[in-house]
C-alpha cells in the first residue's frame, strides 16, 4: 500500500471512532445516564449519579436548579419555573400568540408553547379528554388530552377577559412530557 492509502484508511477509522464515541454519548443523554466520553457541546446533567459505594441513585428534584421566566402582555403577567437544563425563546408577533415562548430541551424531541393567545383558542372535540391538574399554588385546572397519555394543551383564564392563556404540547412524549407538565404546573399569574 502506498502512504496515501494508509493515511486515508487511518484517517477513516479515526471518524468511524469519532462518530460511534458521539452516538453512544448521545443515547446515554437520551436516557438520562452519565456520558462516557463528552457531552459535545450539549448543556447536559445527567437525572442518575453514582454513590460512593456505586449503587445508582436518582437526583432529587431539590437539586436542580430553576430560571422564573416571565411573560407579559396587556398589562398582565405570568411566570413559570424552567429547570435550568430546558431552553426558551420568545415567540412573539406569531399567528397564533400576542406574546408567548417556546420552551423546549436538547436532548429530546419536542416543545411546548406558552403565552398570551392571539384571539379565540378553540379544539374538535373528538377523542378529546379532560383530566383534572393541581398547579403548585394549589388551583385546580382542566388539560386536554387526546387519544394518548400526553397531555396537549391547558387554557388558563385571562383576568381581563381578552385572549387566553395557553401552553400547548407539541410532540413532548412520555417521562419527558410529564417534567413539560411540571413546569406548566408552576404556573403563576403576578
Amino acid at each position: 500500500m502506498k502512504k496515501g492509502q494508509i493515511f486515508i484508511v487511518i484517517v477513516m477509522l479515526v471518524m468511524v471512532g469519532i462518530l460511534s464515541a458521539y452516538k453512544i454519548d448521545m443515547d446515554k443523554m437520551r436516557q438520562g445516564e452519565d456520558v462516557v466520553f463528552s457531552t459535545w457541546g450539549v448543556k447536559y446533567r445527567p437525572s442518575v449519579e453514582e454513590t460512593k459505594s456505586g449503587e445508582k441513585q436518582i437526583l432529587k428534584e431539590e437539586t436542580l436548579k430553576y430560571n422564573k421566566l416571565e411573560i407579559e402582555s396587556s398589562g398582565e403577567k405570568i411566570s413559570l419555573k424552567v429547570p435550568d437544563d430546558w431552553k426558551y425563546e420568545e415567540i412573539s408577533g406569531d399567528t397564533q400568540y400576542k406574546k408567548g415562548v417556546r420552551i423546549y430541551n436538547d436532548n429530546f424531541s419536542g416543545e411546548m408553547d406558552i403565552g398570551f393567545y392571539n384571539g379565540m383558542f378553540g379544539v374538535c372535540g373528538t377523542g378529546l379528554e379532560h383530566k383534572e391538574i393541581t398547579l403548585e399554588n394549589g388551583k385546580k385546572i382542566s388539560a386536554g388530552y387526546y387519544y394518548d397519555n400526553e397531555w396537549d394543551f391547558i387554557v388558563f383564564e385571562s383576568e381581563k377577559g381578552e385572549d387566553a392563556i395557553v401552553a400547548i404540547n407539541k410532540g413532548i412524549k412520555g417521562e419527558n412530557a410529564e417534567k413539560a407538565l411540571k413546569i406548566v404546573k408552576s404556573y403563576m399569574k403576578e
